[in-house]
């Protein structure tokens, strides 16, 4: 598995390397190391296989349902976290302009 494979199979469904490094249970940054040709573990590669090529490697088991939905509470929480972040930094953006706008107005 190279690492234009990982990549073309990521993009195909839409996903950050954020995304399939939750899938994964890895750090982003690992992910982004295989697409440049970094190595992987057997474990990581059969889990990669399973999730981006829908094919399960033989001698392993599929992941038990718990896993799964602890998977994807953990996108949950990842993409709630972005969000939030976002609405801070809006929130502060408009406070600022919110204060320029008054000091303006205290000076007439």
């Amino acid at each position: 598995m190279k690492g234009d494979d990982i990549k073309k199979a990521r993009e195909q469904r839409l996903w950050s390397q954020a995304e399939l490094a939750i899938k994964l249970n890895v750090a982003n940054t690992q992910v982004s190391r295989w697409e440049r040709g970094g190595n992987i573990s057997k474990k990581n590669k059969s889990l990669m296989l399973k999730i981006l090529f829908d094919h399960d490697v033989v001698g392993e088991s599929s992941k038990p349902k718990w896993q799964e939905l602890a998977i994807s509470y953990r996108k949950q929480v990842y993409l709630l976290e972005e969000k939030i972040d976002s609405l801070k930094q809006e929130i502060t953006q408009k406070d600022e302009s919110l204060n320029a706008s008054m000091a303006m107005w205290r000076k007439d």
